[in-house]
């Protein structure tokens, strides 16, 4: 038997996989968007810590503050980073250099303060877990901007903005 020529040709439609592509972000995107989550519960112990031992309140604003404001910055850009918004990854690179020229600022000051050698034991201890941690941070901040602009990553970026 032949085919019917007034059937319509087959179509991918009904496909349910080709609706939202053949796969999600790339992996690179997914680490770069847990790590800016996580980056907010490495916040909350330095901006603790400062909240308790600083004695001047422009010094609680400016370290305490942006510990705590560029971390949640992170945490709202993963979402839309997910979800392919370029807008997003140029945001959250902005406020990684932002995030790093703090986090060199401040482990300056932490080391200007420790050489004065005016202090206890347990505050140079205490100085010292805050470097480390904002350190953390900036390695995490430098790992997630650098899987942003990956290979991978530009080109699926690309792909959700030709849609």
């Amino acid at each position: 038997m032949e085919s019917n020529p007034y059937l319509p040709p087959a179509s991918p439609v009904d496909d349910a996989s080709g609706a939202r592509g053949a796969s999600g972000p790339p992996r690179g995107i997914v680490r770069a968007a847990w790590m800016l989550r996580f980056l907010i519960l490495g916040s909350l112990p330095i901006s603790t810590i400062v909240f308790v031992s600083s004695s001047q309140p422009g010094e609680l604003i400016l370290l305490g503050g942006a510990a705590m404001v560029l971390p949640a910055l992170f945490l709202a850009l993963s979402w839309p980073l997910l979800r392919g918004r370029n807008w997003a990854r140029i945001v959250t690179t902005v406020g990684a250099a932002l995030f790093l020229a703090y986090a060199g600022e401040t482990v300056f000051i932490l080391a200007l303060v420790a050489r004065n050698g005016r202090m206890a034991s347990v505050e140079m201890a205490v100085l010292g877990v805050l470097a480390v941690l904002i350190g953390l941070q900036a390695l995490g901040i430098c790992a997630a901007t650098a899987w942003l602009w990956g290979r991978s990553a530009r080109r699926w970026f690309r792909e959700r903005r030709a849609r």
